[in-house]
């Protein structure tokens, strides 16, 4: 049916949702917090977001990060107004990282 995805031997391919296009249909959204641990696809969810980053109806979020989209993310997140307040759970070149709004 709609919405049901597509299946491969391999992986199954599902529709997605922006947080932007999210808060349009059902918010909106205020003092929204995020809590992302979704494999490296943390960027493409804060693009997602950019309509509620602008507004600063993020106040906080959780991510996990790894150097290589730390490099993206970080000065990203720093251009919204977002501080880093605390790391933890570090291990294998990637910990989990808590931001809140500065603003």
């Amino acid at each position: 049916g709609e919405g049901a995805g597509t299946r491969t031997d391999d992986y199954i391919t599902v529709p997605g949702r922006t947080l932007d296009s999210l808060s349009a249909e059902y918010g909106p959204f205020e003092d929204a917090i995020l809590w992302m641990d979704i494999e490296g696809a943390e960027r493409r969810a804060l693009a997602g977001a950019a309509g509620l980053l602008k507004e600063g109806r993020i106040r906080a979020i959780n991510l996990e990060s790894r150097p290589d989209y730390a490099k993206v993310t970080n000065p990203l997140l720093a251009g919204y107004g977002f501080k880093l307040v605390y790391c933890y759970f570090e291990a294998f070149e990637r910990r989990d990282e808590v931001w809140i709004l500065d603003r």
